[in-house]
């Protein structure tokens, strides 16, 4: 899938507001359901004492929504954002498939972080973008 620059960062940027958006949910429910609208039911993330202040990896949309619900008040003050200082977005290819990978910052109530995230389209929904894998660790 070929995207250019400016489909790459406004794919990316749709999806870190929708993150944004959903981590500020009023009930556990309206999170996990926001939350499930950004993640492949297979997806993964990583977390490196960032979120968790742990070393841990969440298989799955279920365990990772469960898993940000109960980080949700640290992550909640400030929202993930591109990092400047990082290459744009950009498409590679990870496991043989087709993703835009894009190097995040945020800031906790404890530390600055960073992270990457891949996003690939949804199989039945190809214009729905929906990460793959997230990566996040304490800078």
């Amino acid at each position: 899938m070929k995207l250019n620059d400016q489909d790459r960062i406004a794919t990316v940027d749709a999806w870190l507001a929708g993150f944004n958006q959903a981590i500020t949910g009023e009930s556990d429910e309206q999170v996990d359901a926001n939350l499930t609208a950004l993640f492949h039911s297979d997806s993964y993330w990583r977390d490196a004492l960032a979120l968790t202040w742990s070393l841990q990896t969440m298989a799955g949309n279920e365990s990772i929504c469960h898993t940000l619900r109960a980080v949700v008040t640290d992550i909640g003050k400030t929202g993930l954002q591109f990092d400047p200082a990082a290459t744009p977005p950009r498409m590679v290819i990870r496991a043989g498939i087709d993703a835009i990978e894009a190097f995040i910052q945020f800031q906790t109530g404890a530390a600055r972080c960073r992270g990457i995230v891949r996003l690939t389209p949804d199989a039945s929904q190809p214009d729905i973008w929906r990460a793959g894998t997230l990566f996040t660790a304490s800078a």
